[in-house]
């Protein structure tokens, strides 16, 4: 596991102004331009949504042939905390899990339709009153230790989402709550029993992490997640070479992969690069070929990029991404638990001005409500105008929001203890939005913390307010609220429990008509926005993510950055 070039990375990192590889000397990053506190003359809200983010421009073509050998490296931003694809929420751990391990089914990262691929399943079927899903299964697979891959495998797998261990993680455990049974007729069946038909049920399945595990190597570590290199076991494109904790992780091709002449490279290499000059200027020095994919480039970076005289060399993807940046308030912890205090949080932060600020260190997202600005389900931008907080100029708000403060106790405003994701950009998040608070005589103090306490932290709702992006693990409104805002939800970091909710929520999904669900997913935003207000909404993030255009059949950004790290057909021209 010592893998000699990641300890040799890891010496000169750690001496001043090092990177990577030959331990080149790092690019010093160009000083960001002076804030301005100026109101923006356009409100960002009154523009059209994206379209969804454009692929890679180098795909396979009849004119190439993709060739074989090579190390694709890129990086990530922190250390995962398990390689446990059930049990975490992380996108960077995909880099290794989805690489290694596959799932039933796989969406096509680079299809705005959210195309529906086989994967161990190589067909399925859906009874006609569409309670019953039938995968049949692949056969011949292997494990990466040889093992035969059956559906005891894959019944394993679904049974640990559905009903983990007691004492596990489970953050995504409410996307399986339709599931009633689930049996493994023979050694190449799955069948799934639903309580009731479910629309969204093969979304669930294709999701990136829900990948399946070998349930001789995790059946016996019961409640605890996959710690060790050994135990990252799957039946993917690349094998699981080393890992260096704060170094990185290196990956290598299966020779045995179930996918004929796949995978074209003969491995991955990413490394963990904390800080974001650092991770640019590798970038720059051709020391990674791909960016990551959050948090991405900043503006500046992306701007020196296409003034660079290697623009041509460099392609740039982006894309709103399914993950609201907003001012999130425990509703069980003082002064949160007062719905006055919340609604004048909610009144008193100038969306327009914060976006502007923070747009050397965020880049622009959509200002929207609480469903994902792209999907059919969301509101227009007229309807988004009029939303409370966006009131323009602000003086409405800023008095409705004192009259609040003062009718809940508070006349003279209080400090408001902030817990911050120890980050760049979630820093600069909350410093901009305290200043906004000050009109209505809310100040701010702000406890840092590295990313794996600070989830721990909101988990068990130890915190008072936050500010930063928090992405439901898909876009569809169905699992958005279950997991931010249901009574349980994996990510239900408010402290929300209002039955209303939960039956709105559950009635959604429970209805196929679209129109008809669409008033129900209206009416269960406006109960959040209106009466419960578990968090101020800023923006939906926007990311954008850059290669070398010696990469090809990437997805670049691709539609979420929880899909499209499988890397089975991406190869090098160099």
């Amino acid at each position: 596991m010592q893998q000699k070039n990641l300890l040799t990375w890891a010496t000169c990192l750690a001496a001043a102004g090092l990177l990577i590889g030959g331990c080149s000397p790092a690019v010093a990053p160009t000083p960001a331009p002076k804030k301005e506190a100026a109101a923006p003359k356009a409100p960002a809200a009154q523009t059209a949504a994206p379209k969804p983010a454009v692929p890679s421009p180098s795909p396979k073509t009849a004119a190439e042939t993709p060739r074989s050998g090579g190390i694709l490296r890129g990086t990530v931003n922190q250390d995962t905390p398990s390689f446990d694809p059930h049990q975490e929420i992380w996108w960077g751990l995909l880099t290794v899990s989805q690489a290694a391990m596959n799932g039933l089914l796989e969406m096509d990262p680079a299809d705005p339709s959210w195309k529906m691929l086989p994967g161990l399943a190589e067909t399925w079927e859906i009874s006609k009153e569409g309670s019953v899903v039938t995968f049949n299964l692949r056969k011949g697979i292997k494990w990466h230790d040889g093992k035969p891959f059956t559906s005891a495998d894959a019944k394993f797998s679904v049974e640990r989402m559905a009903n983990p261990p007691r004492g596990s993680a489970a953050p995504r455990k409410e996307a399986f709550e339709t599931i009633a049974k689930v049996e493994a007729p023979d050694d190449y069946k799955l069948v799934i029993t639903l309580k009731y038909p479910d629309a969204q049920f093969l979304d669930v399945i294709a999701y990136g992490m829900h990948l399946m595990l070998p349930r001789h190597i995790v059946e016996p570590l019961g409640a605890a997640k996959i710690r060790k290199p050994d135990e990252v076991i799957g039946t993917g494109p690349f094998r699981f070479k080393s890992y260096q904790s704060g170094v990185g992780w290196e990956l290598v091709k299966n020779p045995d992969y179930w996918k004929k002449g796949m995978p074209y490279l003969d491995g991955l290499k990413r490394y963990i690069i904390a800080d974001g000059s650092t991770r640019f200027s590798a970038f720059r020095t051709k020391q990674i070929d791909i960016g990551d994919k959050s948090p991405g480039l900043s503006v500046v970076q992306e701007k020196l990029l296409k003034e660079s005289s290697e623009s041509s060399e460099i392609f740039i993807s982006s894309g709103a991404v399914n993950a609201l940046w907003g001012v999130w308030m425990n509703v069980g912890a003082r002064p949160m638990d007062d719905v006055r205090v919340r609604k004048a949080i909610n009144l008193g932060v100038d969306r327009l001005q914060i976006q502007k600020l923070l747009a050397e260190t965020v880049p622009p997202g959509i200002i929207g409500g609480l469903v994902f600005p792209i999907s059919p389900f969301a509101r227009t931008a007229d309807e988004i105008s009029k939303m409370p907080g966006l009131r323009q100029p602000k003086d409405a708000d800023i008095a409705e929001a004192k009259k609040l403060m003062a009718d809940a106790g508070y006349p003279n405003g209080f400090e408001l203890r902030f817990v911050a994701r120890n980050r760049a950009e979630d820093a600069e998040a909350i410093s901009v939005v305290i200043e906004a608070l000050k009109k209505i005589n809310v100040s701010g103090t702000v406890r840092q913390l590295e990313s794996v306490s600070y989830f721990d932290a909101l988990a068990k709702h130890d915190f008072v307010a936050s500010v930063t992006a928090v992405g439901p693990w898909h876009p569809d409104p169905r699992f958005t609220f279950s997991n931010l805002y249901v009574t349980g939800g994996g990510r239900n970091y408010a402290n929300i429990s209002d039955p209303r909710i939960d039956k709105l929520v559950e009635q959604q999904s429970r209805t196929p008509d679209r129109e008809a669900r669409k008033k129900l997913v209206r009416e269960a935003e406006q109960l959040l926005l209106d009466e419960i207000i578990p968090v101020a909404p800023l923006f939906w993030r926007s990311i954008r993510n850059a290669q070398w255009k010696t990469v090809r059949g990437y997805p670049g950004f691709g539609l979420t950055y929880y899909e499209g790290h499988r890397m089975e057909d991406v190869w090098l021209t160099r």
